[in-house]
């Protein structure tokens, strides 16, 4: 896992550089600081949302919605009927691997972007 978390680290470094570099005229600590801080956002937005995923809270939701598909469409009843199946409730957990190192990567790198405001 930390070696995840340090190439990620290290590659949202980069990306921070070259986004300072391309975007605003002249490089400032507080550009690099407010670039850090959007790569910080976006990790730990991508990394909440995997969190949410991988903690089942959506499979409710999708079992549901497929069950009402199938029970409004005929053919699918007549289905089930006929091989007294019964429906699937919940769906498989996913599991995703660098759910912990991009949500670590994300607060490290906030915290050293309000270091560079201060």
């Amino acid at each position: 896992m930390l070696r995840k978390q340090v190439w990620i680290f290290s590659v949202s470094m980069l990306i921070a550089l070259v986004m300072t570099y391309f975007i605003y005229p002249s490089f400032h600590l507080v550009y690099f600081g407010n670039t850090i801080f959007t790569i910080s956002m976006v990790l730990l937005v991508a990394g909440g949302v995997m969190l949410i995923i991988q903690g089942r809270f959506f499979s409710a939701f999708i079992a549901n919605f497929n069950y009402f598909l199938k029970i409004t469409s005929k053919t699918g009843r007549m289905a089930d009927e006929i091989e007294k199946k019964e429906p699937a409730r919940f769906h498989e957990t996913r599991r995703f691997s660098m759910t912990a190192p991009t949500l670590w990567s994300g607060l490290i790198l906030l915290i050293i972007s309000f270091l560079f405001s201060l």
